[in-house]
């Protein structure tokens, strides 16, 4: 049921997103690392759409007109999104800004709605998670409209996994896990390992219900996905992977201790070391999820990276959506301790993003 408190709270989060992406809305997208295939993948599903082509595997105008089987390997939902509004009509650079409003505004209402059920400032969180830094690089520096994207999901994940062993649980975290790997295969993978894992660990600790319900799940998501992975992981052997591969795509090599990229890109850990200190400010399971994505992230497991298919990441601080989701939800299920805190964001507001990452898609 739509109330009055809804409808502002929808509103605010809408002024946020709005605020959050104006630059991109009175300048367009800027010249981030992966705007070229945001423009041409966009401009050519809307086109398809608009042919009545929904599901668009292959985009003929790629390649001087050769074509490109892109979206047999690719997942789809944040081109259905931005494809519908290049089909309705809009340029495909104001199909690109209304496909990041959304996918914004989206994650905003999904976190306000997992931390309403926490009792502390759901609001407050839905903000910052909207506008945490990893978040935000995401889409102005990365242009990664589908890590963009993805971030919609994974507070109704969390929230599913609560919810198990009730039906209500089973199917959002269906839908929910089915609609993250139908936008960012990647992001669905180290979800499974970095979050579903550990809350489910937790969840089987305190219900042992809960067990063949988190399995049946999955599989039933994996299932409801079948039309994009079945092809994307039984075609590899028809396309040229091997730059996908390579030493700066390679994920062991981003690690600390692997004297790699990561010690040129040194606000990467300390981004990753303020949301651990904010997480220490309140000891909960969120806390432990936390530090475990930011270990994994600063390559300080060891061998982690090595491990197939952990070793397809391509880039460990890919985590940084889960941190920034796991401690804001630390933060804000608890009264967290001051000091730590105030350190966590002192290092998160003297952070600058924009500066690196260069090169990286």
């Amino acid at each position: 049921m739509i109330t009055r408190n809804s409808l502002t709270i929808v509103s605010i989060l809408a002024l946020v997103a709005a605020l959050i992406l104006l630059p991109t809305f009175l300048l367009g997208p800027g010249f981030s690392h992966s705007v070229t295939y945001n423009y041409v993948w966009t401009s050519q599903f809307g086109t398809e759409i608009a042919k009545g082509n929904l599901y668009p595997r292959w985009l003929p105008g790629s390649f001087e007109g050769l074509g490109s089987p892109a979206f047999y390997f690719y997942p789809p939902i944040a081109f259905w999104i931005a494809g519908a509004f290049d089909a309705g009509g809009l340029s495909t650079l104001a199909a690109i800004n209304m496909a990041a409003f959304l996918t914004l505004l989206l994650s905003g209402i999904t976190m306000y709605h997992w931390l309403s059920g926490r009792g502390t400032y759901p609001l407050i969180g839905a903000i910052l998670y909207m506008a945490a830094p990893y978040h935000l690089l995401d889409f102005y520096v990365r242009g990664a409209l589908a890590e963009f994207t993805a971030f919609i999901w994974y507070p109704l994940i969390a929230l599913a996994i609560v919810r198990l062993p009730e039906r209500r649980g089973i199917v959002l975290l269906t839908l929910s896990y089915a609609g993250l790997v139908l936008t960012h295969l990647p992001m669905a993978m180290l979800t499974g390992f970095f979050l579903i894992a550990p809350l489910g660990a937790y969840k089987i600790w305190h219900d042992r219900r809960a067990i063949w319900p988190l399995v049946i799940s999955g599989a039933l998501a994996v299932g409801l996905a079948a039309f994009y992975l079945v092809p994307a992981l039984t075609m590899q052997g028809y396309i040229s992977s091997q730059l996908l591969w390579g030493a700066w795509y390679r994920a062991s090599s981003w690690g600390l201790l692997a004297h790699g990229p990561l010690l040129q890109m040194l606000y990467i850990p300390v981004l990753i070391g303020g949301l651990a200190l904010m997480s220490l400010s309140a000891r909960s399971i969120w806390t432990f999820v936390s530090l475990l994505a930011a270990l994994a992230a600063l390559g300080l497991i060891p061998f982690i990276w090595d491990i197939p298919p952990l070793s397809q990441a391509q880039f460990p601080w890919r985590l940084l959506g889960l941190i920034e989701f796991a401690a804001i939800t630390a933060m804000l299920s608890c009264r967290p301790k001051p000091i730590l805190l105030g350190l966590g964001l002192a290092r998160l507001i003297h952070q600058k993003c924009p500066e690196g990452l260069a090169g990286v898609a």
